[in-house]
């Protein structure tokens, strides 16, 4: 599957990660930096594999981990519907 971040949700990076905007919930989430990192990749162009393998290389971590934290963030996105899936 491959995550897209909706057309209409606003991000602004910061110096702890970023922070995104949904104007149809009008509510604002606050991202860390890898939260920031997952969601800059969620542009409809890559599943969710390759964004952990990136992401696991990037960091220097074990891809399991990596993979897990990526599902979780992805999860949470979903239920918030700031994302979609293509």
């Amino acid at each position: 599957m491959i995550p897209k971040q909706r057309e209409d949700v606003i991000c602004r990076e910061e110096d702890f990660g970023a922070i995104i905007f949904d104007p149809g919930a009008g509510r604002m989430h606050k991202l860390n930096k890898d939260g920031f990192l997952i969601w800059s990749m969620c542009d409809g162009t890559m599943d969710v594999s390759t964004i952990a393998e990136t992401l696991s290389q990037k960091e220097g971590e074990e891809l399991e981990d990596v993979r897990e934290q990526v599902d979780a963030f992805l999860k949470d996105m979903d239920e918030r519907k700031l994302i979609g899936w293509l």
